[in-house]
């Protein structure tokens, strides 16, 4: 999730908690409203008021009693995920991302939504993301 849906919509973390569920959400942080930054560049509108702090996630998450992490390096992810995933309980993994210095808008542009046709068709699910945005539509999920 972004970071902004979990700072708008954080109560899902206190009904996984109170569920006892199993589950690892990413928060991928921009420090930005990164994805209306993205698409707005590619219209193109100039960028304005789209740049914006966010709280401590970890500590965020462990307010409402779930594990709260940060990824400091890029080869700390994947052992942190499967970590999370082998002991079950709601953890909250915080990524910090750069777009731009990553080099990712080709990959974004380009690779994602191939990706995410993909998943769909692996989970035959829809819901990873709408249809109805044309950028992320790559017409290979199957749905009408």
């Amino acid at each position: 999730v972004s970071t902004q849906s979990t700072g708008m919509n954080s109560q899902f973390i206190e009904t996984a908690v109170r569920l006892k569920l199993d589950l690892v959400v990413l928060v991928l942080n921009d420090n930005a409203y990164g994805m209306i930054k993205w698409k707005q560049a590619k219209v193109p509108f100039d960028d304005f008021g789209l740049d914006l702090g966010n709280p401590d996630f970890k500590k965020y998450a462990e307010a409402y009693g779930a594990h709260g992490h940060l990824v400091e390096k890029t080869d700390d992810f994947q052992p942190l995920l499967q970590k999370c995933l082998d002991e079950g309980g709601v953890h909250l993994i915080e990524v910090p991302t750069n777009y731009v210095e990553s080099g990712s808008s080709a990959y974004l542009n380009f690779e994602l939504p191939k990706e995410i046709a993909a998943l769909r068709a692996e989970l035959g699910t829809c819901s990873l993301l709408s249809d109805d945005v044309p950028e992320l539509n790559t017409g290979m999920s199957g749905r009408k």
